[in-house]
């Protein structure tokens, strides 16, 4: 029940038509590269697409279409969120937000090391929360960096048990 207030919050912030937009581009394109290039390639570019629409709405909602604050707010004391229960809830979810990019890191760069993996997650949630401290968008705090890094492993672990499991029972 909170999960989905909390989606369906940060969702509410993007308009409409850059959703249905988005949404639109990630089909085209993904039908161009298959037309192009065949199912197997096609398929294989699709979860990359998938994947920067995935980085696109977080970025969005986050950041681009969030309304300005008044000042600068942010908070680089390592855990100072656990001091307040009423957070709870915000940390499951910016590791719930984060798990979808662990799968599909891990399932479009399958070679690449796990530090790879979650350094790219880490990466991209400290680039939202530098985002978001230069244009008053939110809370820049250490916390959600550390919670969004622990999505993406959790996220990578689960596309691993599961590439383990397929390749075992040979499940293709």
């Amino acid at each position: 029940m909170v999960s989905c207030r909390y989606i369906s919050k940060l969702i509410d912030v993007i308009p409409y038509d850059v959703l249905v937009m988005s949404w639109g581009v990630l089909g085209l394109c993904t039908m161009i590269v298959i037309v192009l290039k065949g199912v197997k390639i096609g398929l294989h570019y699709s979860l990359r697409f998938l994947l920067l629409e995935y980085l696109f709405l977080i970025t969005s909602s986050t950041v681009l279409f969030r309304k300005t604050k008044i000042g600068r707010k942010f908070e680089f004391t390592p855990c100072w969120s656990y001091d307040h229960p009423n957070l709870i809830a915000e940390i499951i979810m910016n590791i719930a937000v984060f798990i979808p990019v662990g799968i599909l890191l891990g399932l479009c760069f399958a070679r690449w090391p796990w530090w790879k993996i979650v350094g790219a997650g880490c990466l991209f949630s400290v680039m939202i929360e530098t985002l978001q401290l230069i244009f008053r968008k939110g809370f820049c705090e250490f916390d959600d960096v550390f919670h969004n890094t622990l999505g993406c492993v959790i996220g990578y672990g689960l596309y691993l048990i599961t590439s383990l499991l397929v390749r075992r029972f040979r499940l293709y």
